[in-house]
C-alpha cells in the first residue's frame, strides 16, 4: 500500500500565525488555491491537482504531472 497525500498552499504564515490558530477558525483560500494542490506519495510530488466536491464527498482531480523544473523557476519569481 502507498499512502497518498494531497496538499495545497493556503497562504504565507509565520510560526506566530500558526500558533495563534484556534479550534473552529476559518482559513481563507486564495482564489487559485484549488489549482495549486499537489498529490504526493513517499515524499515525492507526482501530480498537480485541484480539490472539489461531488455531492457529500470531497474530490481531487489530477490536472497534469508535476514538473519539478517549473516549480524551481516559479520559486525564483517574486510572488
Amino acid at each position: 500500500a502507498v499512502r497518498l497525500e494531497a496538499t495545497m498552499p493556503l497562504a504565507r504564515l509565520t510560526l506566530g500565525d500558526l500558533a495563534a490558530f484556534q479550534p473552529g477558525q476559518v482559513i481563507e483560500f486564495e482564489e487559485n488555491a484549488q489549482i495549486q494542490a499537489k498529490l504526493n506519495a513517499r515524499d515525492k510530488t507526482l501530480f498537480v491537482c485541484e480539490f472539489g466536491k461531488l455531492g457529500q464527498n470531497y474530490t481531487v482531480r489530477i490536472r497534469h504531472p508535476h514538473d519539478g523544473g517549473q516549480d524551481f523557476i516559479d520559486g525564483l519569481m517574486p510572488g
